[in-house]
């Protein structure tokens, strides 16, 4: 039992490094509803970029707003940038690290309102 307990935890513990050295993020979601209709912010990162969105499968105010950070892998300085987007429906906002620099994270804060609702969740993946 012990040798099958110790076999598993080898098993996952390989899975995570392999996904992890292919690059493999794991984004953030969160789900709502306004009046019905289905609302999602999202936010994900890569090892080079970022994205973050707000989308409501309707016709409604959404926002996004999202700090990306990333660090010099020569330097080890680290950097934010910040972006906002709003519209009808859906917006989102991009993000790419500059040369010689890797995603550390993203947080993205999203909003949404229909007829007098409205909506808000915090989302964040790291790299």
């Amino acid at each position: 039992m012990k040798k099958i307990k110790k076999l598993s935890a080898l098993i996952i513990a390989g899975i995570l490094v392999f996904a992890s050295s292919l690059g493999i993020a794991f984004a953030d979601t969160k789900k709502g509803q306004l009046n019905g209709h289905d609302v999602i912010g999202h936010s994900s990162v890569t090892q080079t970029s970022g994205i973050a969105y707000t989308d409501m499968l309707w016709s409604g105010s959404v926002s996004v707003n999202a700090t990306y950070a990333y660090v010099n892998i020569n330097t080890l300085e680290t950097a934010t940038q910040t972006k906002s987007a709003g519209g009808q429906s859906n917006c989102s906002v991009s993000f790419s690290a500059p040369s010689s620099c890797r995603s550390v994270y993203i947080s993205a804060s999203h909003w949404a309102s229909l007829s007098g609702q409205t909506w808000s969740a915090s989302t964040y993946d790291a790299y």
